[in-house]
């Protein structure tokens, strides 16, 4: 059930060559239909019933224009913008949070979160941010504190250090963004100049979150341009001996601190790094700069992979489409028997201004329709619809 109100207007100028559309909405929905969990003695994993609250309010404007206009040149333009804000009022007695969808097995979830909009990514398989804390548990101010965690992780590479999960280091699961966009643009332009045409829309979305499967894999493999940064000291690696005594110039220093409770033993006395840059226990002498294999690997694998590394904006504006047409002169047309003739060539998704999503990866590949979708798995590759076109009237 939704009850909205909506206020607009409409406004034409200048011989109806400038226009503007204009609509403010709020709109709440009851009783959506939810798929609740329940217990496992009912001998079922869920229910379903009519429930929750949701609140969506913003804006929807449109221009049109008319630029040009004269004998054998006209020139038409519209500018469509929409602006959506969501909100999880409620969802039913002793539920706050909705699983909608996964990603990277189920280490990344979108979820309806009382208070929150809807799609709201969360996970336990984030960059854990180190908090320094007093005796009794008490976070206390340190120069340290935000920054990412460093140390040991389950199933790492080669037994160096990596990246530490927040799940594993007790910060549980962490809101790394939202899969709703923060406002839509579009453009269509249209030109004719005597028996030709020219029609371009742009369309572009702005804010919201995928995960990439495509990114995270890529990455561990090596298989990106990004991974190349520290390879060898031409890319930027550090040279260093690792501990067969080996002299390597491929080690990577991470950008953060060490874990509280990471202890080494130097020169017979047990030191704790905890809270520690990486770059100054290099320098110290406690530990090695990573080998760039084992840094990535670390970072992006199955078993100890940063969910949150291969989940980023995903904002983009595309090139939706360019065609262009030429009418065929009356004379002509008369003389083969045709009330008109018209050629076409269209061209359909011919690539992107700007996007966010790194590496080549499709922005528009997410693996499904669902309303909760935020995860693109191997994703279709960009693909170009050129197409000729011939109309003819009898």
């Amino acid at each position: 059930m939704a009850r909205e109100w909506e206020l607009g207007f409409d406004a034409r100028f200048f011989g109806n060559r400038l226009g503007v559309d204009f609509t403010v909405y709020n709109k709440l929905t009851t009783n959506e239909i939810l798929n609740i969990p329940v217990t496992g003695e009912a001998g079922l994993a869920s229910r379903i019933i009519n429930a929750g609250k949701i609140q969506n309010k913003g804006i929807e404007l449109m221009i049109t224009a008319t630029p040009i206009k004269s004998k054998n040149l006209t020139w038409n333009t519209s500018v469509n913008i929409t602006r959506n804000r969501n909100l999880i009022l409620e969802l039913t007695e002793g539920v706050s949070n909705l699983q909608l969808d996964l990603a990277f097995g189920a280490d990344v979830a979108s979820v309806a979160r009382v208070g929150k909009d809807y799609g709201t990514v969360v996970t336990a398989a984030a960059f854990a941010t180190y908090e320094k804390k007093d005796g009794s548990g008490n976070v206390i101010d340190n120069p340290s504190n935000g920054k990412r965690v460093i140390g040991s992780v389950s199933g790492g590479s080669g037994g160096y250090l990596g990246f530490v999960r927040s799940g594993a280091y007790g910060q549980g699961q962490k809101e790394i963004g939202n899969i709703m966009e923060r406002f839509l643009v579009s453009n269509i332009n249209s030109v004719s100049y005597k028996n030709f045409s020219l029609n371009v829309q742009v369309d572009s979305k702005i804010g919201g979150v995928m995960a990439s499967a495509t990114h995270q894999y890529g990455s561990q493999s090596g298989n990106f341009s990004r991974s190349l940064f520290g390879r060898n000291k031409e890319l930027g690696g550090i040279e260093f001996t690792d501990a067969q005594g080996v002299k390597r110039d491929d080690g990577i220093i991470p950008d953060g601190v060490m874990a509280d409770g990471f202890k080494v033993t130097k020169d017979g006395q047990t030191i704790d790094l905890g809270g520690m840059s990486y770059a100054e226990a290099v320098q110290k002498g406690y530990l090695t700069p990573i080998p760039a294999r084992n840094y990535y690997e670390n970072l992006t694998q199955w078993s100890s992979g940063i969910r949150e590394y291969s989940t980023f904006e995903n904002s983009w504006v595309s090139m939706r489409e360019i065609s262009v047409g030429y009418d065929v002169p009356a004379k002509i047309v008369n003389k083969l028997k045709f009330q008109t003739l018209r050629f076409s060539v269209v061209g359909r998704n011919l690539g992107y201004l700007y996007r966010t999503a790194p590496d080549g990866i499709n922005p528009e590949g997410l693996k499904s329709n669902r309303p909760g979708e935020f995860a693109e798995y191997g994703g279709l590759p960009f693909s170009r619809n050129i197409g000729v076109t011939l109309n003819a009237g009898f």
